[in-house]
């Protein structure tokens, strides 16, 4: 193959796979644009549940947040776990490197899943104040 033609398909490739990115990260921005909008009224309807609605619908809303709290938590304790027993794992083949920078991964991954619960708790706490600002 002569070097026009190995650059030709070189420059094809990449303005493919460059194609391919920019779908994927417009395709993203309107996901989160979109999920942003639904969690906005999903907050905008508890706030008004929670200061019209009465104690059963203040329960169910406790226990919606209380256990997504829990979902994510436990995930994040089961991440960590898993990510502990993968470096503990010989893997031949692979090397010391390889399951280092997966336990690496595996613990990174639980770390934020511990933050979105916190995210939770914080969430729940400004719900909660909102009876005492509004007395």
């Amino acid at each position: 193959m002569d070097s026009l033609t190995l650059n030709l398909i070189i420059g094809i490739a990449s303005s493919v796979l460059g194609a391919i990115i920019v779908y994927i990260a417009s395709y993203g921005a309107n996901f989160t644009k979109k999920r942003k909008l639904a969690n906005q009224e999903m907050w905008n309807k508890q706030k008004a549940t929670w200061l019209n609605g009465d104690v059963s619908s203040k329960q169910e809303i406790t226990n919606n947040y209380l256990f997504e709290i829990l979902r994510f938590l436990f995930l994040g304790s089961m991440f960590g776990a898993l990510g502990t027993t993968v470096d503990n794992i010989e893997w031949s083949g692979f090397g010391f490197r390889f399951s280092r920078i997966l336990m690496m991964a595996i613990g990174v991954f639980s770390f934020i899943l511990y933050f979105i619960g916190l995210g939770k708790v914080l969430k729940y706490m400004r719900l909660r104040r909102l009876n005492n600002d509004e007395a």
